[in-house]
């Protein structure tokens, strides 16, 4: 990156919102429906980490390993529902009162040995006829993740019919994009006391 230029991110006019960090508005602006939005915003706005504490959870976990759980997203949570074959997601397993890792240098050296039996576990038989597995670690503003500072992997596998291209990055599009569904959500998730009333209004327009 050159030193004369700022990231993409940093050109934008993020909205300051009382009981958010910047970076909880950045992944807020990635929610792909007023369902994940509600359980995101509700979760940070809490003080929590909806990998931590499981209240507003977006997935059916499959199994709870020592160190890792893994689970699959709902279809209202997961825009690339149409073009996968399977998306799992695992995510490193806190300890309650303990501080879940953001770096892959915080991982314990048993937790990475634990990752061959989840990797087993996400395709037993070996039929996924490939795929990719990636982890999400570090600033979400550089990461494309909607949980931050909350390691985790992705584990996905294509169904042939749709391009799939895992965002990370996005462009300055993208970038704007992001800002102005996270400013539309916002007025209504403001005006809204329950999900229902703020998927409504949503949907209302």
């Amino acid at each position: 990156m050159s030193p004369t230029k700022k990231p993409i991110h940093e050109t934008l006019d993020w909205p300051k919102v009382k009981g958010l960090t910047e970076q909880q508005v950045v992944t807020l602006g990635r929610c792909g429906t007023p369902q994940q939005f509600w359980s995101m915003a509700t979760t940070f706005l809490a003080g929590t980490c909806p990998f931590c504490q499981r209240e507003h959870f977006d997935g059916d976990v499959a199994k709870e390993f020592k160190y890792w759980f893994v689970f699959q997203p709902y279809g209202t949570y997961n825009r690339h529902s149409g073009s996968l074959m399977t998306r799992w997601v695992v995510a490193y397993r806190t300890r309650t009162g303990a501080r879940h890792p953001s770096r892959l240098s915080e991982i314990p050296e048993k937790a990475w040995a634990e990752m061959e039996e989840v990797v087993n576990f996400l395709d037993p038989n070996q039929t996924d006829p490939g795929g990719a597995l990636y982890v999400r670690f570090g600033d979400p503003r550089y990461n494309g993740c909607t949980v931050p500072n909350h390691l985790h992997w992705v584990y996905d596998v294509p169904n042939g019919l749709e391009k799939v291209r895992p965002a990370i990055y996005k462009d300055e599009a993208g970038w704007k994009k992001d800002l102005e569904r996270f400013k539309a959500y916002w007025r209504v998730f403001e005006q809204s006391k329950t999900i229902d009333e703020f998927i409504e209004k949503w949907e209302a327009g």
